[in-house]
């Protein structure tokens, strides 16, 4: 970890809490902590603390953030105000709404618009599903991509909603059929909103824990959702049956990773554990060091490096295909980029939906276009090898997080 790293998440467990700072060594590389600030999201938050503080920053470095600042802070009310619209539609044509992650997260935070969304999520029946995307089109809320879980709306210029009919593929997860039940325990907050519910306080927990660990056996994620956890678990340290979420966690086995949850965000981020919560595992801490240095490369949704994506798709290739040899899985997966599978390639070359004898001369054309943009495509090639050593790493930290096994 750099040391910018390391002010980076000194300065976030203060911002957090809506605290100032003392003055900083005036070596800190400030454009570095303004862009990790970017990357994790959490630049609105850490502006907003810098003001109140001792700190000057860089006259060059100073303009940016605020500007970033100004621009996030009218995003998020713009967002928030489309997304109550959205609610108070679908509730007043008679359909139960929860909001879920961020739009109850964001009142945990001193200023709820400091706390960055890039999409509002909302949970609703299935069977409700058709009225709501009609609804929602009338009032000029556009759906866009769909699967049998979740579809996405949008109302420029910044409203993005996710309407879920489940929290979790049911593929996807392991216990995804039972690590909740969302509408039987779901609570009203006025905070909120005036029309929608919430999931109850165990439930929020637990779904968060799922959430971070579907996002963790993937591409990974960002400290913005360790600060969710921060402010929750201390806000609510005396609301909650710890033992219980303990014994739940336990049954859906993500126990250890919320072990080294817990453990992380106490070390790096000030957090108090609740105190009757007993670690299982006694390498809670050397795991949460480990953890902590991936999830900074990682940023908000996983994707601060393309490098990132690549070893996840390197990985998943070599679990698809069952093969012991990073070099081998490395090779093949690079030949699937030269010659995907028919159904990969149809949606490219619409010739092919009529005449699929075509697909040879499909792939000599696809070749064709990477000898002629050699260079930006053996750029990628080595990115890909140069991401192969990195795949053993990312699936032994899986490992020790315990998620191998549960998330598919």
């Amino acid at each position: 970890m750099t040391d910018s790293d390391k002010l980076f998440l000194t300065l976030l467990s203060k911002a957090i809490r809506g605290g100032s700072f003392d003055r900083i060594d005036s070596d800190a590389d400030w454009g570095q902590i303004f862009e990790l600030a970017k990357e994790h999201d959490v630049s609105a938050l850490l502006y907003s603390a810098i003001e109140k503080s001792d700190i000057q920053l860089p006259d060059e470095i100073a303009d940016k953030w605020k500007k970033h600042t100004m621009f996030s802070a009218i995003r998020q009310a713009k967002l928030y105000y489309d997304v109550e619209e959205a609610i108070k539609l679908l509730t007043d044509a008679g359909i139960e709404v929860i909001a879920v992650k961020g739009l109850y997260f964001r009142f945990l935070y001193p200023d709820p618009v400091l706390r960055s969304m890039a999409d509002a999520d909302i949970l609703i029946h299935r069977k409700d599903f058709t009225d709501a995307v009609r609804i929602l089109n009338g009032g000029g809320y556009i759906n866009g991509t769909y699967n049998e879980n979740v579809t996405s709306f949008v109302r420029k210029p910044f409203c993005h909603i996710e309407l879920h009919t489940n929290l979790i593929f049911e593929h996807e997860f392991k216990y995804a059929a039972t690590f909740i039940k969302p509408w039987e325990n779901a609570v009203s907050d006025e905070s909120i909103s005036g029309y929608a519910r919430i999931l109850s306080l165990e439930d929020c927990f637990i779904y968060a824990v799922v959430h971070i660990a579907k996002h963790l056996n993937h591409k990974g994620h960002g400290v913005r959702q360790l600060c969710d956890l921060v402010l929750f678990v201390e806000k609510n340290m005396d609301r909650i049956d710890w033992i219980n979420i303990s014994n739940r966690l336990k049954e859906i086995e993500l126990k250890n990773l919320t072990d080294i949850l817990l453990s992380l965000c106490h070390k790096y981020l000030d957090m108090s554990v609740p105190p009757v919560w007993l670690y299982d595992n006694p390498d809670v801490e050397k795991i949460s060091d480990v953890l902590i240095v991936f999830l900074l490369k990682c940023g908000v949704f996983g994707y601060r490096e393309g490098k990132n994506t690549k070893v996840y798709e390197l990985r998943q290739t070599k679990k698809n295909l069952v093969i012991k040899s990073n070099y081998l899985s490395t090779l093949i997966y690079i030949l699937q980029q030269f010659f995907p599978p028919f159904i990969a390639m149809k949606g490219t070359y619409n010739y092919l939906k009529k005449y699929p004898f075509l697909l040879l001369f499909a792939w000599v054309s696809r070749i064709g276009k990477y000898i002629r943009n050699r260079r930006k495509y053996s750029m990628q090639i080595k990115e890909i090898v140069s991401s192969t050593k990195d795949i053993d790493g990312e699936a032994q930290l899986l490992n020790t997080l315990g998620l191998s096994e549960i998330f598919k």
